[in-house]
């Protein structure tokens, strides 16, 4: 069984270190981004399915994906925008855990 975290670990370090990021910092990037994803989605599961019945869950899901999905889009133009006034070149690309998926 191929571990699609460790490999998509090792990926973006790799594409991080191809785009010049120090790599003082590298790994310190990789394990805050992997983390701060896994958190956010243990929150929202454990919120979400903590309501018993699966039927308000599930309704209750879409709700939170569709809120969250555009607070997310939100945040990253702000991260965007603060690093273009801040003079800071932003690093963002597309990180794909299990290669065989879909976009």
């Amino acid at each position: 069984m191929i571990d699609h975290e460790a490999h998509a670990r090792r990926e973006t370090r790799a594409r991080l270190i191809g785009s010049g990021i120090p790599l003082e910092h590298v790994d310190a990037i990789v394990d805050l981004g992997f983390r701060a994803s896994q958190r956010s989605i243990d929150v929202l599961h454990d919120t979400v399915f903590g309501a018993g019945d699966q039927r308000v869950s599930i309704t209750a899901l879409g709700i939170a994906l569709s809120l969250t999905m555009q607070r997310m889009a939100h945040l990253q133009a702000e991260m965007i925008r603060i690093g273009g006034d801040g003079g800071l070149p932003v690093k963002s690309f597309f990180v794909q855990l299990d290669p065989d998926s879909e976009r």
